[in-house]
């Protein structure tokens, strides 16, 4: 099993020494090595949802697909975001960008109108506790994310060290 992520949790534009602004990513090309292209997960980071699109159309077998995108792409980029939320599975975004999205200031009404935009992850069984265990195991994952740099921690963690991290989550909470 493979997990590929491909894009910025950081701005997209800097300015230089003489004041101007450049986008970083105005000539980015993302290049998906060989040996990345059976990847079973992807995340598609915070960059432009046309360059989001490209990468996981090169990637026609991936399982699940997560995207991240922000308010300067919902204003900027709007309708190449939405044809690229059909490509994806999960989207992660905070209240005020699902509102932005879907032009509505009814969070409820928003998340509704986002969802049939396409990000749609499905669990026959989401209930509480399968909803409580994914929210501990995505707070264990974080917390070994921030150990190292970018994904380097995640990609030597043991299925022993996230057991041994989720039962102290468990210890320090009392999650039943």
């Amino acid at each position: 099993m493979s997990i590929i992520a491909v894009g910025s949790v950081a701005f997209d534009s800097i300015a230089t020494p003489s004041g101007r602004v450049e986008n970083v990513f105005e000539k980015f090309q993302p290049q998906i090595p060989e040996e990345y292209k059976d990847s079973e997960f992807l995340f598609l980071g915070n960059i432009h949802p046309h360059l989001q699109a490209a990468v996981r159309l090169e990637l026609p077998d991936v399982k699940l697909t997560g995207g991240d995108t922000m308010n300067f792409w919902i204003q900027g980029a709007n309708q190449e975001l939405i044809e690229t939320l059909r490509l994806v599975n999960i989207l992660l975004i905070n209240d005020t960008e699902v509102k932005m999205l879907a032009k509505d200031s009814s969070l409820p009404r928003a998340a509704r109108k986002v969802i049939t935009m396409g990000p749609q992850a499905s669990q026959p069984e989401l209930n509480r506790e399968v909803i409580k265990r994914a929210l501990f195991y995505g707070g264990v994952m974080g917390s070994f994310a921030v150990e190292r740099f970018g994904t380097e921690r995640l990609q030597s963690l043991t299925r022993g060290e996230i057991d041994a991290r989720f039962q102290l989550f468990r210890e320090l909470t009392h999650l039943e």
